[in-house]
């Protein structure tokens, strides 16, 4: 079970979360900008589950694996130190991004915001692609999330992988508290089985697909205030998403979808 590496994958890239929480404190905290999930090791650990879940399915292989949308590269720089041939792609970098390009030396390719669906990759040219908190704001900028996924799907290689997590639940209980107090929340959110579909009908196979969190982030984050190592929040948080009932109020889609082999 993935959860069951956690504590070790985070004293590995314990150093490297720290140093991202550093750089994140100095980011602007505004909404479109704001690094706030990265501000501390309460709200970063998750990182270390998604990146647990990059190397169970990739295995070391070698290829570029291309964080689509990567914000400030963080996910970049934890899967570079794991080894992989990770880089990090945005239309545009926000604010302070320079400070982590120069901190973890990640390569970063900028794409053309006339053309927002557009890769400036090759065919077949990308093991994996990773969207990391991103499809669910595709909508936002006027491309329809399909639109993008068979752009990802073009570049990734016959056999290779898309990772979409954080995507958000229509009944994730902090997406649910947030309306009901009048405060920003995802205008985009998902079911399980829509986000399925959407792999499913731009050509992917359907790999692995899970719903889980349940504490909002500042939760976590004052869990930690209090000396709760943050990889056991993680875990008792991620464990109570799956208790019924409250299994029906997690969070996080995530989905693994596979290029089929030619």
């Amino acid at each position: 079970m993935l959860i069951c590496k956690l504590r070790k994958q985070f004293q590995k890239a314990k150093p490297a979360l720290q140093a991202i929480a550093a750089l994140a404190r100095q980011c602007p905290q505004r909404i479109e900008e704001g690094a706030t999930h990265l501000v501390s090791l309460g709200s970063s650990v998750q990182y270390c589950y998604y990146t647990i879940l990059v190397d169970d399915f990739l295995q070391k292989r070698k290829g570029l694996v291309i964080d689509w949308g990567g914000q400030y590269g963080h996910v970049t720089a934890l899967l570079r130190e794991e080894g992989y041939q990770a880089e990090c792609y945005s239309l545009s970098p926000p604010a302070n991004f320079g400070e982590f390009q120069r901190t973890f030396k990640f390569p970063y390719t900028c794409g053309s915001p006339g053309d927002r669906t557009k890769l400036p990759y090759p065919d077949d040219s990308a093991l994996a692609v990773i969207s990391s908190g991103v499809l669910e704001h595709v909508p936002e900028g006027g491309t329809k999330e399909a639109d993008s996924l068979r752009e990802i799907f073009r570049v990734i290689e016959p056999g290779g992988f898309l990772f979409v997590w954080n995507l958000p639940r229509v009944m994730g209980f902090p997406e649910l508290i947030k309306r009901l107090l009048g405060k920003w929340h995802h205008p985009c959110k998902y079911t399980r089985r829509r986000a399925e579909q959407l792999l499913r009908k731009t050509g992917f196979e359907v790999v692995f697909s899970d719903c889980h969190e349940f504490l909002p982030i500042g939760a976590r984050r004052m869990a930690a205030t209090l000396g709760i190592p943050p990889w056991l929040i993680f875990e008792l948080d991620y464990l109570l998403s799956k208790v019924p009932p409250l299994c029906l109020f997690s969070q996080h889609i995530t989905t693994v979808g596979r290029k089929p082999l030619l």
